[in-house]
């Protein structure tokens, strides 16, 4: 049976997040530069990390290399709230996820929970961030599970 496009865009997300936290586990920070869009003239990320926006791609490696420097554990759980088409090849999502890092200077675990509201392109088959934004999220465990299901 073919897939609907919402059905399509539904199944491109999930497996794109799939791979975007298997990378972030595998420490694998070149996987990680190539989910995002190359041909994008000014790739975005905001995070809570930073004060300001990190655009381009000179500040967009500059980001990963710090984080390749920092980072020697990482687990990331992304949940797809929704996505959708918002145009022709681009795709709006909202996803809940959950973090847990470990610097290089501390055996100490960071753990948190943001909001991620991510713009993704398709290129020759496949999705392409070029803009993401987190927004922490401190949730009970009740709350959790009301989100996760």
């Amino acid at each position: 049976m073919t897939e609907t496009p919402e059905e399509l865009t539904d199944r491109e997300i999930r497996e794109f997040f799939a791979l975007h936290d298997a990378y972030w586990a595998a420490l694998d920070f070149e996987q990680l530069a190539q989910v995002w869009d190359e041909q994008d003239q000014h790739p975005t990320y905001i995070g809570d990390e930073y004060w300001g926006p990190v655009e381009g791609w000179g500040a967009l490696r500059r980001h990963l290399g710090r984080m390749e420097s920092r980072i020697d554990q990482a687990l990331l759980r992304s949940t797809v709230r929704w996505a959708h088409e918002v145009a022709p090849n681009v795709v709006v999502a909202l996803v809940l996820l959950d973090w847990s890092f470990r610097g290089v200077e501390s055996s100490e675990l960071h753990t948190g929970s943001a909001w991620v509201t991510a713009l993704l392109r398709r290129r020759e088959g496949s999705l392409r961030m070029f803009h993401y934004m987190e927004a922490s999220v401190y949730l009970t465990d009740e709350a959790r599970d009301a989100l996760t299901g």
